[in-house]
């Protein structure tokens, strides 16, 4: 799933290049965050017609209907957008490569102290090549105020955003409407009575935006903190409530930031903190997220905020692990050791990983590709009591590792 934040050579504009790309990506940060939420409505600029049962704005028609319901007027692109807020917004008519007929110019945009509609569709001639200077269909994603997030050519084919009522994205969207074959996926006329799509799958077919936009977001919630207990065992997560969160929140637990995070718990909208009293052996990484049941004209769905990310280290030595210990008869020799040591460990699959974390949770140590014969070396300088994590294929475990001074 591909979008172009293409928002170069636009001179009509009085900030520099870099400027409005700032400005775009502040204005897509608020709406993710839900600092501000349009108006639940949309709006249609049909300036073609029927056109020989083309109907390009049926596009609109056909795909705002899903997400806003009735909530769908037949208004004037310009003056609307400028004074009204909305959700997204359809214009088309006679085009150039800066403008097209009846809708707006590009230097009408530039002008305008606001532009706001998150998602704009539009068609016309020659403005479907957005690598020109001045380009309207980039003109709405470089305006002020809260203005455009999304922007497609959309008519010739006709684009399928159904799927933006159900919290998919953007980029979803368009991989579909990139790979309706010949219209076989939509508007199949036997099937549908539609007039079948001109030019699908043809190479003019792009998102102007963030792929990854959806159209209905939360208030995340806010000052997550992941705190040990005395024993560095328990860890004790508090946050500041979301007001969107009617459903509560779920709770989702990593032991890396390179690790995808799986859901752990689900709370209630009244509870902000929870004791994970079985944590990983080593840091661990909580998101939570505020979720609400978003009711659309499509149905409905459960729809999650952005995660709020905290972390912190435990030296947990209960539950599974103590089990796979007491299982797996791992030791380390010698032990004590002056800092070079082995693994004894006559049912686990070789190789593995091991990792030597201090009291206090430094890493000291991680290598791969441990073979029952590897010397493993810890650095000079370090003695002490310290925690060996070991991870094969199938299990892992911990062991206590007491390093003497030579």
């Amino acid at each position: 799933q591909i979008g172009r934040l293409f928002l170069d050579d636009m001179p009509a504009f009085s900030d520099n290049d870099t400027l409005v790309t700032k400005s775009y990506l502040l204005i897509l940060h608020r709406f993710k965050t839900g600092s501000f939420k349009p108006v639940n409505r949309a709006l249609v600029d049909d300036n073609f017609g029927v056109m020989s049962g083309e109907a390009f704005a049926a596009s609109a028609w056909r795909s705002f209907s899903t997400i806003v319901g009735d909530s769908l007027h037949s208004k004037d692109y310009l003056s609307s957008l400028r004074n009204e807020s909305y959700l997204m917004a359809y214009g088309c008519g006679a085009g150039s490569y800066t403008s097209a007929g009846g809708v707006a110019n590009t230097n009408q945009i530039a002008a305008s102290d606001s532009l706001s509609a998150i998602v704009h569709s539009l068609f016309g001639s020659y403005f479907g090549d957005w690598d020109k200077s001045n380009n309207f269909l980039r003109a709405p994603l470089c305006a002020k105020g809260n203005s455009g997030l999304a922007s497609i050519w959309s008519g010739r084919p006709h684009w399928h955003l159904h799927h933006l009522a159900m919290g998919w994205n953007m980029g979803y969207s368009t991989r579909l409407t990139q790979n309706n074959v010949w219209g076989a996926a939509f508007t199949v006329p036997e099937n549908s009575g539609y007039v079948h799509n001109v030019f699908p799958t043809f190479v003019h077919i792009a998102l102007m935006g963030d792929p990854s936009l959806r159209l209905h977001y939360l208030k995340p919630i806010a000052s997550l903190t992941a705190l040990p207990s005395t024993d560095s065992i328990r860890i004790q997560l508090s946050w500041q409530s979301s007001a969107d969160a009617t459903d509560g929140y779920v709770i989702l637990r990593s032991q890396s930031l390179d690790q995808p995070f799986r859901f752990w718990k689900k709370v209630d909208a009244g509870v902000t903190s929870l004791t994970d009293t079985f944590p990983y052996f080593g840091e661990n990484y909580y998101m939570v997220r505020a979720m609400k049941l978003e009711q659309t004209p499509s149905g409905s769905y459960y729809n999650l905020a952005l995660g709020e990310i905290a972390s912190t280290f435990s030296i947990n030595p209960t539950g599974i692990n103590t089990i796979l210990a007491r299982q797996m008869q791992v030791k380390l020799f010698p032990n004590p050791s002056s800092g070079a040591f082995q693994i004894d460990a006559a049912d686990i699959d070789f190789p593995m990983d091991v990792s030597v974390f201090d009291i206090t949770g430094k890493l000291i140590l991680k290598s791969y590709q441990v073979s029952p014969q590897t010397v493993i070396q810890l650095p000079e300088t370090v003695q002490g009591i310290f925690f060996v994590q070991l991870n094969s294929k199938d299990a892992n475990t911990v062991q206590k590792l007491i390093v003497s001074p030579k």
